[in-house]
């Protein structure tokens, strides 16, 4: 498997997922945006991503309100 040099290499290669109804993204930086807005890609694991900002997330989630965590990733 050829090396993963950024970000959007790794975006690139994961497979589109459908999109979240509700909720909303919390980002590290307190930032909160509505989780229908972005595009999400999947891993091999089924783990959930998103763009924002130029950067890379990881989604956990949905909490009891059903928004979603989200942690960035570092290539």
């Amino acid at each position: 498997m050829p090396q993963i040099g950024s970000a959007a290499d790794y975006w690139a290669r994961m497979a589109p997922a459908q999109g979240f109804d509700s909720g909303y993204v919390n980002f590290p930086s307190g930032s909160q945006a509505a989780a229908a807005l972005f595009p999400v890609r999947v891993d091999v694991y089924g783990s959930p991503y998103v763009q924002w900002a130029g950067q890379l997330y990881i989604l956990t989630g949905p909490d009891a309100s059903g928004n979603y965590n989200a942690t960035q990733v570092r290539v």
